[in-house]
This record gives C-alpha cells, structure tokens and sequence, in this order.
C-alpha cells in the first residue's frame, strides 16, 4: 500500500536517551553507558517492529559503527560512541550517517552514503554520491543506486620567489575554495603578494600559510628585522577595509572594535 516505517535513531548523547551519564565522571564510563543505552534502544525498536503492523522499514541514524576510519584513521571510543555492527537490525535498508566517506558495511542495504559536500581539505580528493533505492510492499527492489555528486573542488595552492600569481591563478574556476602558502625569503613584506592573492582568487577563504625561508635561529616573535610583524596590524586593517566600505553604516563600530582587539593583543 505504500506505506514505509521509518525508524529515526538520534546521536548517543547525555539528555537523549535514558541514562544519567552526568553523573560519571570519567569519559569511559559516560562512553560505556551510553553505548548500552543505544543498543537497548535498537534492541527495543527492532521488537516493536516485529509485533507491529508488517511493512518495508528503513532505519536513519548518525551512528558510528566499530571499526569504521575516516581519513586513514580509526574512529575509537575516545572520539565517540562506536557501535558493533551486529546491533544493527536486519531491515530494508539502514541508512547511516556521521561518517562522510561513502562506505558499505558488509551489505548494499546498509551504508553510509556520506556527505553530500567535502568539509576539510583532507575530503578533498574524496567522490561524494547519494544512494537512491526503491521500496515495495515486500521490501527493497533491486540493488541500491550509488550516484556521484559534484561537489566544491578545493585545492591547495603553492607560491615561492620567482613564481608568477597570475599564472597560478589562472584557470581556476570560480567556484573552487582555495588555500595558499607562500614560501617567502625572510624579511619580505608580503601584503602585497596577499592582496594580490585575494584579487586573483576568487574563493582563497584563508589567510595565507606563511613560511619564512631562512628564518632558522632567528626570533619571529618580537620586532626582528626578520617580519617586524609583517605589520600584522596593518593587514588586519586592510582586510576589514576592503570587507567593510567606509560608506558603510556600520563602518566607525567595526572599526573601533577592530581597534580595540589590536590594542588588547598588542599589550598580550
């Protein structure tokens, strides 16, 4: 007839599920307990459906499966709230999020279908996809679908002495997010290159990586010929002007309030 149980299972957190893990003091024992309140809960779910009304069910859930590594790293207990995969229940299809790398677990009815976008320069090289599947009356039909996306490229570019910024620049499309590190030989002012950077870029959405070049043994932190701070000072100011027009109605409240943090982190 249609009709499809969804089963919605929240992220394990104090407040959600029943237990009162603020009590406990060390992160092992809230992890513990509120790893048994998942399960109890999945345990619970997966009996009322069987003496419910007989229909395809589908269960959501931003779990984090034992075993599961994101970025070449294993997500443990210490991070979060893995759950055994053979808590899952056998339904049409369980859909899991959390992680953002699409990833199948040991069946095409279960997976994470992961993020829809890359988050973090380390997603970067990452395919993103959706699984589009249909349901019957009896179930699942066929084999799940994995369709890619086309998600933001980010890329990370690179400039050193010698090297032309409009050359970098050019052919990047509009609509990439980029990063930018400049090896720079020490005492260069670099506002300069950085504005450059900003007006070839369309998308550089991070202050540049800075790395001095011969700037072993000598102190980057106070007044060196080395920096003289790069006039930090100055490039803050800069940056709020070429963001915040001097027309704008709210240009002298910004202002003084950017005044005011360089005072307070000058004499820091």
């Amino acid at each position: 007839d249609g009709r499809v149980l969804r089963c919605l299972l929240p992220y394990p957190r104090p407040g959600v599920y029943d237990l009162d893990a603020v009590t406990l003091n060390d992160a092992a024992s809230r992890h513990a307990q509120m790893a048994a309140a998942v399960k109890q809960r999945i345990q619970s779910l997966e009996a009322s459906v069987q003496t419910g009304v007989k229909m395809p069910t589908v269960m959501v859930s931003p779990l984090l499966i034992a075993g599961q590594k994101e970025n070449g790293h294993e997500l443990t207990e210490e991070a979060d709230i893995p759950i055994p995969r053979v808590y899952l229940p056998n339904y049409a299809y369980v859909a899991l999020g959390h992680v953002h790398m699409p990833t199948m677990l040991g069946s095409p009815t279960c997976r994470y279908s992961g993020s829809i976008e890359r988050t973090d320069f380390g997603e970067k090289d990452e395919r993103k996809q959706v699984v589009l599947f249909e349901l019957d009356s009896t179930g699942i039909v066929g084999e799940p679908e994995a369709i890619d996306l086309h998600p933001t490229e980010l890329r990370e570019l690179e400039w050193s002495e010698g090297d032309d910024l409009t050359t970098i620049a050019r052919g990047i499309p509009p609509s990439t997010i980029c990063k930018l590190k400049l090896n720079v030989p020490l005492g260069t002012n670099v506002q300069a290159l950085q504005a450059t950077a900003r007006n070839l870029i369309a998308r550089l959405c991070w202050p540049p990586d800075i790395r001095w070049e011969g700037a072993e043994g000598v102190d980057l932190r106070a007044g060196s010929l080395a920096l003289e701070r790069a006039d930090w000072q100055g490039t803050v100011r800069s940056y709020v002007r070429e963001q915040v027009p001097e027309v704008d109605p709210d240009f002298k409240e910004i202002s003084a309030a950017v005044e005011e943090l360089l005072f307070e982190e000058g004499t820091s």
